[in-house]
């Protein structure tokens, strides 16, 4: 057995090798476990006019490189887009900023760090307040909740790695570059080439100067303003998504095909999951307590014309994509929901780019409930020809393209906890001309979609 498995692991390597559209690893996404890459997802944010907002923080944790990256916001219902801009982080430099609902009633992004522009230009500080409402969305969407994506756009880097080429690092290589200098050198690709954004040869080549870094780091607060009780979580990082063009300001900038060296269908491959388990609280011992669990599918868009393959391929069978959950509710003596027809009168349906589920419903006091992610096609999702592996290739994965986490809420709606759930990965696998070419048999050379590609120990 294992000499016909090390036979079709050379086999498949042979392919990959006569295959000129395919590379052996061409640097697909993934999840970062060290919470560092060039594409942070913020899962959600929330506020209201009882004093809850949401604190942001991006870090460019390199001490010796520059980087501009684009902070994008998008509602709950639609994703649509109610907010961008860029910042400019010297390196070791922070940006924070609040998503708050004044007293007007309306939601402001508010900021006083140096590292982004207030709307006339000048750069904030505790003198320049940036106080820029959210575009108002129609109904039934709202910009009170939705999610934030960050995209490290383009980092100055030393491309040979001697620190001598004059046409490469153009900055200072510690902390205390000027915001100014960052801004006039990023903007300097698009004055070089202002009709053509994605410019990768010649003398104004883009990438080849401005290799975005896995080097952003970020963090989410829900803060109850009156009580400063405060609630954290880290972003959602994914390492390798490789922006390769100009990334203006003052335009939309979705997470669609040709704006990085992956696309949708990579993302959602990384982003994949079978089924989800949560813990909650549902008025224990007559206490106010209620936890919240929040999906959310930040490669939807359907504001945007629905360009997920994933939620594509659902909204066959309906326009809004709403996709099958099967939740199964657990108590702490393992006691569980059951029904005695299938299916269910009223199924779980998740319509929403953020979707909310209220524990208010579960028939018992405390426990965990177990999210499972219908397939589509029926038992597996198959993107095909939509992916870094080329025209030739297939990406499969199982599960949906979600981020799961959850809340509790006690007494005057002040946030106790706020964390990831548990989730079983999507498998995902490389088809080319109907042979399945990853994953090998060889563990050591899978591609894995949810993690860095940490050196195996054995290696050493």
């Amino acid at each position: 057995m294992k000499r016909f498995a090390k036979a079709l692991f050379f086999a498949a390597a042979l392919m990959l090798a006569a295959a000129p559209v395919m590379a052996a690893d061409p640097g697909h996404v993934k999840i970062a476990p060290n919470n560092k890459g060039d594409l942070l997802f913020f899962p959600f944010y929330y506020t209201d006019q009882t004093g809850i907002w949401t604190k942001l923080t991006v870090v460019n944790t390199d001490e010796s490189h520059s980087t501009v990256a684009k902070v994008v916001i998008k509602t709950w219902a639609l994703s649509e887009e109610v907010l961008d801009f860029l910042i400019y982080l010297s390196p070791a430099d922070v940006w924070t900023g609040y998503i708050a609902t004044l007293d007007d009633g309306k939601v402001y992004l508010i900021s006083y760090d140096d590292s982004m522009l207030t709307a006339d230009g000048q750069w904030a500080s505790l003198d320049n307040i940036v106080m820029q409402p959210l575009v108002v969305p129609d109904a039934p969407d709202g910009n009170w909740l939705g999610y934030i994506y960050v995209i490290n756009a383009a980092t100055d880097v030393d491309v040979d790695g001697a620190g001598t080429d004059p046409d490469t690092q153009k900055l200072g290589r510690a902390p205390g570059v000027a915001k100014k200098d960052i801004k006039a050198w990023y903007e300097a690709f698009n004055d070089a080439n202002p009709n053509d954004l994605t410019a990768y040869s010649g003398d104004n080549a883009f990438i080849d100067k401005a290799q975005p870094l896995n080097i952003l780091a970020g963090w989410m607060e829900l803060t109850y303003a009156f009580l400063y009780n405060i609630a954290g979580l880290n972003a959602t990082t994914l390492a390798d998504y490789q922006n390769l063009v100009y990334i203006p300001s003052g335009e939309s900038t979705p997470l669609d095909e040709g704006d990085s060296a992956n696309t949708l269908a990579d993302i959602e491959a990384a982003l994949a999951k079978n089924n989800v388990a949560m813990p909650y609280v549902n008025f224990p011992f007559d206490l106010a307590e209620v936890t919240v669990h929040m999906f959310s599918f930040p490669t939807k868009s359907l504001f945007d014309g629905l360009p997920s393959p994933y939620f594509r391929k659902v909204a066959k069978t309906n326009p809004l994509a709403c996709i099958r959950v099967d939740r199964k509710i657990y108590d702490l003596s393992e006691n569980s929901t059951t029904r005695v027809f299938s299916p269910s009168p009223a199924p779980d349906k998740f319509c929403y780019e953020v979707q909310p589920i209220l524990t208010f419903d579960f028939p018992f006091a405390e426990g965990w409930a177990r999210y499972t992610f219908k397939a589509t096609d029926p038992d597996v999702t198959v993107v095909d020809n939509n992916s870094i592996w080329g025209d030739r290739s297939q990406l499969t994965y199982y599960g949906a393209p979600v981020i799961p986490t959850l809340f509790d809420i006690t007494l005057g709606g002040v946030f106790t906890s706020l964390r990831y759930g548990a989730w079983t990965d999507g498998a995902v696998a490389v088809t080319v001309d109907d042979e399945t070419v990853y994953p090998a048999t060889d563990i050591n050379d899978m591609v894995n979609y949810h993690y860095s590609n940490i050196p195996d120990a054995r290696d050493f």
